[in-house]
Protein backbone atom coordinates (compact mmCIF):
# COMPACT_ATOMS: atom_id res chain seq x y z
CA UNK A 1 0.00 0.00 0.00
CA UNK A 2 2.99 2.48 0.79
CA UNK A 3 4.25 1.62 -2.35
CA UNK A 4 0.93 2.24 -4.23
CA UNK A 5 0.67 5.67 -2.31
CA UNK A 6 4.62 6.59 -3.44
CA UNK A 7 3.35 5.72 -7.16
CA UNK A 8 0.54 7.96 -6.95
CA UNK A 9 2.30 11.13 -5.63
CA UNK A 10 5.18 10.54 -8.36
CA UNK A 11 2.80 10.46 -11.23
CA UNK A 12 1.23 13.62 -10.07
CA UNK A 13 3.84 15.79 -9.80
CA UNK A 14 4.95 14.63 -13.49
CA UNK A 15 2.07 15.71 -14.32
CA UNK A 16 2.30 18.91 -12.61
CA UNK A 17 5.79 19.83 -14.37
CA UNK A 18 4.19 18.53 -18.11
CA UNK A 19 1.83 21.28 -17.66
CA UNK A 20 4.30 23.61 -16.09
CA UNK A 21 6.26 23.40 -19.29
CA UNK A 22 3.23 23.71 -22.14
CA UNK A 23 3.67 28.34 -21.74
CA UNK A 24 7.57 27.65 -21.97
CA UNK A 25 6.85 25.88 -25.34
CA UNK A 26 4.11 28.14 -26.32
CA UNK A 27 6.28 31.14 -25.68
CA UNK A 28 9.58 29.55 -27.28
CA UNK A 29 6.93 29.45 -30.72
CA UNK A 30 5.67 33.00 -30.26
CA UNK A 31 9.04 34.39 -30.09
CA UNK A 32 10.06 32.17 -33.02
CA UNK A 33 7.53 33.41 -35.34
CA UNK A 34 8.28 37.11 -33.93
CA UNK A 35 11.58 36.98 -34.91
CA UNK A 36 10.22 35.71 -38.27
CA UNK A 37 7.85 38.59 -38.67
CA UNK A 38 10.56 40.60 -37.77
CA UNK A 39 13.32 39.18 -40.18
CA UNK A 40 10.63 39.64 -42.80
CA UNK A 41 9.74 43.13 -41.64
CA UNK A 42 13.76 44.25 -41.92
CA UNK A 43 13.72 42.82 -45.30
CA UNK A 44 11.08 45.20 -46.51
CA UNK A 45 11.97 48.16 -44.62
CA UNK A 46 15.73 47.67 -45.50
CA UNK A 47 15.52 49.10 -49.29
CA UNK A 48 13.12 51.58 -48.25
CA UNK A 49 16.06 53.18 -45.54
CA UNK A 50 18.06 53.17 -48.08
CA UNK A 51 16.36 54.65 -50.66
CA UNK A 52 16.06 57.43 -48.48
CA UNK A 53 20.05 57.56 -47.40
CA UNK A 54 20.73 57.85 -51.11
CA UNK A 55 18.14 60.23 -51.70
CA UNK A 56 19.62 62.58 -48.43
CA UNK A 57 22.95 62.03 -49.45
CA UNK A 58 23.09 62.00 -53.80
CA UNK A 59 27.31 61.09 -53.39
CA UNK A 60 26.47 57.82 -52.86
CA UNK A 61 24.79 57.54 -55.61
CA UNK A 62 28.59 58.59 -57.98
CA UNK A 63 30.68 55.83 -58.73
CA UNK A 64 33.99 55.74 -56.28
CA UNK A 65 35.97 56.76 -59.74
CA UNK A 66 34.03 60.21 -59.51
CA UNK A 67 34.44 60.48 -56.00
CA UNK A 68 38.30 59.68 -55.96
CA UNK A 69 38.36 62.73 -58.75
CA UNK A 70 36.60 64.79 -56.18
CA UNK A 71 38.56 63.99 -53.14
CA UNK A 72 41.56 64.97 -55.81
CA UNK A 73 40.47 68.24 -57.06
CA UNK A 74 39.27 69.08 -53.28
CA UNK A 75 43.06 68.41 -51.89
CA UNK A 76 45.07 71.09 -51.03
CA UNK A 77 47.15 72.59 -53.84
CA UNK A 78 50.28 72.66 -51.93
CA UNK A 79 52.07 69.73 -51.15
CA UNK A 80 51.38 67.56 -47.53
CA UNK A 81 54.41 67.98 -45.74
CA UNK A 82 54.85 65.16 -43.38
CA UNK A 83 57.07 65.96 -40.67
CA UNK A 84 60.12 64.38 -39.46
CA UNK A 85 58.56 62.41 -36.90
CA UNK A 86 56.01 60.21 -39.28
CA UNK A 87 54.61 57.76 -36.46
CA UNK A 88 52.90 60.90 -34.19
CA UNK A 89 51.42 62.37 -37.06
CA UNK A 90 48.83 61.24 -40.14
CA UNK A 91 48.20 63.07 -43.09
CA UNK A 92 46.03 66.19 -42.95
CA UNK A 93 44.06 65.28 -45.35
CA UNK A 94 43.33 61.86 -44.01
CA UNK A 95 42.40 63.09 -40.41
CA UNK A 96 39.63 65.43 -42.17
CA UNK A 97 37.78 62.95 -44.02
CA UNK A 98 34.97 60.44 -43.08
CA UNK A 99 35.52 56.76 -43.25
CA UNK A 100 34.36 55.68 -46.33
CA UNK A 101 36.22 58.75 -48.29
CA UNK A 102 39.25 57.62 -46.41
CA UNK A 103 39.22 54.15 -48.03
CA UNK A 104 38.80 56.00 -51.16
CA UNK A 105 41.74 57.95 -50.44
CA UNK A 106 44.48 55.42 -49.19
CA UNK A 107 43.42 53.78 -52.29
CA UNK A 108 43.91 56.73 -54.96
CA UNK A 109 47.92 56.81 -55.43
CA UNK A 110 47.91 60.68 -56.67
CA UNK A 111 47.13 61.28 -52.21
CA UNK A 112 50.50 59.82 -51.74
CA UNK A 113 52.12 61.30 -54.84
CA UNK A 114 50.83 64.61 -52.94
CA UNK A 115 52.90 63.68 -49.80
CA UNK A 116 56.46 64.82 -49.29
CA UNK A 117 59.23 64.03 -46.56
CA UNK A 118 60.52 67.33 -45.45
CA UNK A 119 64.25 67.13 -44.46
CA UNK A 120 66.18 70.04 -42.87
CA UNK A 121 69.70 70.15 -44.23
CA UNK A 122 71.95 72.67 -42.28
CA UNK A 123 76.28 73.41 -42.87
CA UNK A 124 75.70 73.36 -39.12
CA UNK A 125 75.49 69.61 -38.81
CA UNK A 126 78.73 67.93 -37.08
CA UNK A 127 79.76 64.84 -35.25
CA UNK A 128 76.38 63.03 -33.98
CA UNK A 129 73.90 64.99 -35.47
CA UNK A 130 74.99 64.19 -38.55
CA UNK A 131 75.55 60.46 -38.37
CA UNK A 132 71.40 60.91 -37.25
CA UNK A 133 71.12 62.81 -39.93
CA UNK A 134 72.34 60.44 -42.49
CA UNK A 135 70.54 57.72 -40.48
CA UNK A 136 67.60 59.49 -41.54
CA UNK A 137 68.49 59.74 -44.91
CA UNK A 138 68.74 56.14 -45.43
CA UNK A 139 65.55 55.36 -44.13
CA UNK A 140 63.92 57.67 -46.29
CA UNK A 141 65.57 55.69 -49.30
CA UNK A 142 63.61 52.50 -47.93
CA UNK A 143 60.77 53.92 -49.36
CA UNK A 144 61.34 54.49 -53.28
CA UNK A 145 58.20 56.30 -54.32
CA UNK A 146 57.90 59.11 -51.30
CA UNK A 147 58.52 62.39 -53.01
CA UNK A 148 60.88 64.31 -50.93
CA UNK A 149 61.04 68.21 -49.77
CA UNK A 150 64.76 69.20 -48.74
CA UNK A 151 65.48 72.24 -47.18
CA UNK A 152 69.29 73.79 -47.47
CA UNK A 153 70.19 76.21 -44.83
CA UNK A 154 72.90 77.38 -42.87
CA UNK A 155 76.18 79.06 -42.50
CA UNK A 156 80.07 78.31 -43.71
CA UNK A 157 79.86 74.61 -44.60
CA UNK A 158 82.86 71.70 -43.80
CA UNK A 159 84.53 70.06 -46.03
CA UNK A 160 82.96 66.94 -44.69
CA UNK A 161 79.49 68.44 -44.88
CA UNK A 162 80.13 69.32 -49.08
CA UNK A 163 80.95 65.38 -49.58
CA UNK A 164 77.99 64.68 -47.62
CA UNK A 165 75.91 66.82 -50.00
CA UNK A 166 77.35 65.33 -53.06
CA UNK A 167 77.16 61.83 -52.04
CA UNK A 168 73.54 62.27 -51.65
CA UNK A 169 72.92 64.29 -54.32
CA UNK A 170 74.51 61.72 -56.54
CA UNK A 171 71.87 59.24 -55.68
CA UNK A 172 69.94 57.52 -57.84
CA UNK A 173 66.09 58.45 -55.99
CA UNK A 174 66.90 62.42 -56.87
CA UNK A 175 63.72 61.79 -59.47
CA UNK A 176 62.03 61.78 -56.26
CA UNK A 177 62.66 65.69 -54.92
CA UNK A 178 59.35 68.25 -55.45
CA UNK A 179 60.75 70.82 -53.52
CA UNK A 180 64.43 72.27 -52.68
CA UNK A 181 64.46 75.60 -50.47
CA UNK A 182 67.92 77.33 -50.00
CA UNK A 183 69.16 80.05 -48.15
CA UNK A 184 73.01 80.59 -48.89
CA UNK A 185 75.54 80.62 -52.01
CA UNK A 186 77.46 78.09 -50.62
CA UNK A 187 74.34 75.26 -51.07
CA UNK A 188 72.85 76.67 -53.89
CA UNK A 189 76.37 76.55 -55.76
CA UNK A 190 77.02 73.09 -54.86
CA UNK A 191 73.37 71.78 -55.81
CA UNK A 192 73.07 73.21 -59.25
CA UNK A 193 76.46 72.39 -60.28
CA UNK A 194 75.84 68.22 -59.50
CA UNK A 195 71.89 67.95 -60.22
CA UNK A 196 72.06 67.84 -63.77
CA UNK A 197 69.03 66.90 -64.96
CA UNK A 198 68.50 64.80 -62.04
CA UNK A 199 65.46 66.95 -61.12
CA UNK A 200 62.90 67.55 -63.45
CA UNK A 201 60.28 66.14 -61.56
CA UNK A 202 60.69 69.34 -58.72
CA UNK A 203 57.48 71.37 -58.98
CA UNK A 204 58.97 73.79 -55.99
CA UNK A 205 62.02 76.09 -55.70
CA UNK A 206 62.65 78.41 -52.72
CA UNK A 207 65.69 80.48 -52.22
CA UNK A 208 65.58 82.80 -49.24
CA UNK A 209 69.20 85.20 -48.96
CA UNK A 210 70.03 88.16 -47.13
CA UNK A 211 73.08 87.78 -50.01
CA UNK A 212 71.99 88.85 -53.51
CA UNK A 213 74.63 86.95 -54.74
CA UNK A 214 73.00 83.69 -53.79
CA UNK A 215 69.87 84.40 -56.14
CA UNK A 216 72.03 86.50 -59.28
CA UNK A 217 74.04 83.06 -59.06
CA UNK A 218 70.82 81.23 -60.95
CA UNK A 219 71.85 84.00 -64.20
CA UNK A 220 74.63 81.70 -64.71
CA UNK A 221 74.62 78.81 -67.16
CA UNK A 222 74.01 75.67 -64.87
CA UNK A 223 72.88 72.32 -65.56
CA UNK A 224 69.68 72.53 -63.91
CA UNK A 225 68.50 75.12 -65.84
CA UNK A 226 69.92 74.37 -69.03
CA UNK A 227 69.11 70.37 -69.12
CA UNK A 228 65.25 71.92 -68.12
CA UNK A 229 62.81 72.35 -65.07
CA UNK A 230 59.55 70.39 -66.95
CA UNK A 231 57.84 70.24 -63.66
CA UNK A 232 58.64 74.10 -61.84
CA UNK A 233 55.34 75.09 -61.04
CA UNK A 234 56.03 77.45 -58.03
CA UNK A 235 59.42 79.32 -57.68
CA UNK A 236 59.70 81.29 -54.64
CA UNK A 237 62.58 84.17 -54.27
CA UNK A 238 63.21 86.02 -50.94
CA UNK A 239 66.08 88.82 -50.80
CA UNK A 240 66.96 90.70 -46.86
CA UNK A 241 69.55 93.02 -47.98
CA UNK A 242 67.79 96.33 -48.66
CA UNK A 243 70.90 97.78 -50.55
CA UNK A 244 71.37 94.49 -53.01
CA UNK A 245 70.51 94.69 -56.55
CA UNK A 246 68.63 91.55 -57.90
CA UNK A 247 69.19 90.00 -61.45
CA UNK A 248 66.25 88.64 -62.38
CA UNK A 249 67.36 84.94 -63.46
CA UNK A 250 66.69 84.71 -67.77
CA UNK A 251 67.38 80.68 -67.06
CA UNK A 252 63.90 80.00 -65.54
CA UNK A 253 61.05 78.32 -67.36
CA UNK A 254 58.58 81.57 -66.41
CA UNK A 255 55.89 80.38 -69.20
CA UNK A 256 54.67 77.21 -66.74
CA UNK A 257 55.01 78.50 -63.49
CA UNK A 258 51.51 79.37 -61.65
CA UNK A 259 52.99 80.30 -58.48
CA UNK A 260 55.60 83.18 -58.55
CA UNK A 261 56.81 85.29 -55.62
CA UNK A 262 59.56 87.86 -56.17
CA UNK A 263 59.19 89.62 -52.51
CA UNK A 264 61.33 89.99 -49.74
CA UNK A 265 60.99 88.47 -45.94
CA UNK A 266 57.88 89.55 -44.15
CA UNK A 267 59.97 91.22 -41.22
CA UNK A 268 61.83 93.41 -43.22
CA UNK A 269 59.09 95.27 -45.44
CA UNK A 270 61.46 98.27 -46.28
CA UNK A 271 63.67 95.91 -48.89
CA UNK A 272 64.08 97.39 -52.57
CA UNK A 273 63.56 94.35 -54.62
CA UNK A 274 63.07 95.21 -58.50
CA UNK A 275 62.43 98.14 -60.58
CA UNK A 276 59.27 98.41 -62.27
CA UNK A 277 60.64 98.14 -66.03
CA UNK A 278 61.97 95.12 -64.83
CA UNK A 279 58.91 93.11 -62.73
CA UNK A 280 56.58 94.19 -66.17
CA UNK A 281 59.15 92.06 -68.21
CA UNK A 282 59.09 89.45 -65.78
CA UNK A 283 55.40 89.10 -65.58
CA UNK A 284 55.34 89.36 -69.11
CA UNK A 285 56.58 86.31 -69.68
CA UNK A 286 54.25 84.30 -66.91
CA UNK A 287 51.46 83.84 -68.94
CA UNK A 288 50.15 80.72 -66.60
CA UNK A 289 50.27 82.82 -63.55
CA UNK A 290 47.59 82.03 -60.89
CA UNK A 291 48.78 83.41 -57.96
CA UNK A 292 51.70 85.90 -57.48
CA UNK A 293 53.57 88.47 -54.82
CA UNK A 294 56.04 90.79 -56.18
CA UNK A 295 57.91 93.51 -54.92
CA UNK A 296 59.09 96.86 -56.70
CA UNK A 297 60.57 99.65 -55.56
CA UNK A 298 59.27 102.59 -57.34
CA UNK A 299 62.59 104.97 -56.85
CA UNK A 300 65.07 102.69 -57.74
CA UNK A 301 67.62 104.19 -59.88
CA UNK A 302 67.24 101.95 -62.92
CA UNK A 303 63.43 103.22 -63.14
CA UNK A 304 63.04 105.36 -66.18
CA UNK A 305 59.23 105.54 -66.07
CA UNK A 306 57.15 109.06 -65.74
CA UNK A 307 54.01 109.43 -65.25
CA UNK A 308 53.32 109.54 -69.50
CA UNK A 309 55.61 106.16 -69.88
CA UNK A 310 53.56 103.59 -71.70
CA UNK A 311 54.17 100.37 -70.43
CA UNK A 312 53.85 97.36 -73.21
CA UNK A 313 50.86 95.29 -71.77
CA UNK A 314 51.14 92.85 -69.87
CA UNK A 315 48.64 90.10 -69.78
CA UNK A 316 48.08 87.65 -67.18
CA UNK A 317 45.07 85.44 -67.80
CA UNK A 318 45.00 82.65 -65.70
CA UNK A 319 46.08 85.20 -62.24
CA UNK A 320 43.37 84.90 -59.65
CA UNK A 321 45.32 86.44 -56.31
CA UNK A 322 47.86 89.25 -57.55
CA UNK A 323 49.97 91.11 -53.97
CA UNK A 324 51.94 94.22 -54.82
CA UNK A 325 54.84 95.30 -51.90
CA UNK A 326 55.96 98.83 -52.95
CA UNK A 327 58.64 100.29 -50.77
CA UNK A 328 57.60 102.95 -48.33
CA UNK A 329 57.92 106.11 -48.53
CA UNK A 330 56.64 106.49 -51.63
CA UNK A 331 53.93 108.38 -51.06
CA UNK A 332 53.16 111.27 -54.16
CA UNK A 333 52.96 114.48 -52.04
CA UNK A 334 51.84 116.17 -55.07
CA UNK A 335 49.72 115.39 -58.35
CA UNK A 336 52.17 116.30 -61.00
CA UNK A 337 54.65 114.26 -59.08
CA UNK A 338 56.31 111.12 -60.99
CA UNK A 339 54.31 108.11 -59.92
CA UNK A 340 56.08 105.01 -61.60
CA UNK A 341 53.20 102.36 -60.28
CA UNK A 342 50.60 104.06 -62.08
CA UNK A 343 52.27 102.86 -65.85
CA UNK A 344 52.97 99.54 -64.59
CA UNK A 345 49.01 99.03 -63.52
CA UNK A 346 48.03 100.49 -66.73
CA UNK A 347 49.79 97.96 -68.01
CA UNK A 348 48.34 95.13 -66.32
CA UNK A 349 45.48 93.00 -68.05
CA UNK A 350 43.91 90.83 -65.77
CA UNK A 351 40.56 89.38 -66.45
CA UNK A 352 40.29 86.21 -64.14
CA UNK A 353 41.26 88.09 -61.00
CA UNK A 354 39.52 88.04 -57.84
CA UNK A 355 41.76 89.06 -55.03
CA UNK A 356 44.24 92.43 -55.17
CA UNK A 357 46.68 93.53 -52.74
CA UNK A 358 48.72 96.41 -52.98
CA UNK A 359 50.92 97.76 -49.72
CA UNK A 360 52.90 100.55 -49.59
CA UNK A 361 51.31 102.48 -52.02
CA UNK A 362 49.81 105.59 -50.83
CA UNK A 363 48.82 108.03 -54.02
CA UNK A 364 46.45 110.69 -54.85
CA UNK A 365 45.50 109.09 -57.26
CA UNK A 366 45.38 105.59 -55.95
CA UNK A 367 41.89 104.70 -56.40
CA UNK A 368 40.99 105.74 -59.86
CA UNK A 369 44.52 103.81 -60.77
CA UNK A 370 42.76 100.82 -59.01
CA UNK A 371 39.46 101.45 -60.84
CA UNK A 372 40.76 101.48 -64.19
CA UNK A 373 42.30 98.53 -64.20
CA UNK A 374 39.23 96.59 -62.96
CA UNK A 375 37.36 98.07 -65.33
CA UNK A 376 39.88 97.36 -68.57
CA UNK A 377 40.40 94.01 -67.44
CA UNK A 378 37.16 93.09 -67.12
CA UNK A 379 37.82 91.22 -63.33
CA UNK A 380 35.20 90.59 -60.74
CA UNK A 381 36.91 91.37 -57.74
CA UNK A 382 35.86 89.74 -54.44
CA UNK A 383 38.95 91.25 -52.42
CA UNK A 384 40.54 94.54 -53.23
CA UNK A 385 42.98 96.16 -50.42
CA UNK A 386 45.54 98.93 -49.68
CA UNK A 387 47.69 98.47 -46.85
CA UNK A 388 50.27 101.23 -45.94
CA UNK A 389 52.92 101.60 -43.71
CA UNK A 390 51.42 102.02 -40.37
CA UNK A 391 55.03 102.35 -39.11
CA UNK A 392 55.16 105.46 -41.44
CA UNK A 393 51.98 106.96 -40.38
CA UNK A 394 49.97 105.27 -43.88
CA UNK A 395 47.02 104.54 -43.84
CA UNK A 396 45.24 101.08 -43.61
CA UNK A 397 42.08 100.82 -45.80
CA UNK A 398 40.40 98.71 -48.15
CA UNK A 399 39.48 99.51 -51.58
CA UNK A 400 35.32 101.70 -51.66
CA UNK A 401 32.78 99.10 -51.87
CA UNK A 402 31.69 101.33 -54.28
CA UNK A 403 34.53 100.78 -56.81
CA UNK A 404 34.21 97.10 -57.22
CA UNK A 405 32.30 95.33 -59.95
Amino acid sequence: MTSDILYKIDLAGTSNIIQLSKPERQIALDLLSLSKIMAKDVELTQPLLERLCVALAPHKRLPEELLSEIFVLCMPCAAIIVPPIVGEHTPWTLRRVCAPWRRIALGESRLWNNLQLRRPFSWDLKGEKLQKYLEHLQREIVHPTLPISFDFYGSEPTGAFVSTVRAYFLQPDLHRFRHLSMGDTHSINEVLRISGTSLANLSSLTISSNSASAINSLSRPVPLFQNGLASLRRLKLELGNPRAELLVPPNIPWHQLTDLMLSTPSSMFNVAFLDVLSAAKTLRQCNSLVRCCIAVNPRAKSNEVTNDTVIKPVSLPTLRAFELLCVPKTHVSTPGANDPVVPFLDALEVPALVELRIRGYNAPNQHATLSALVHRSSCSLRVCELLGDERLGYPRGVFPESSRL
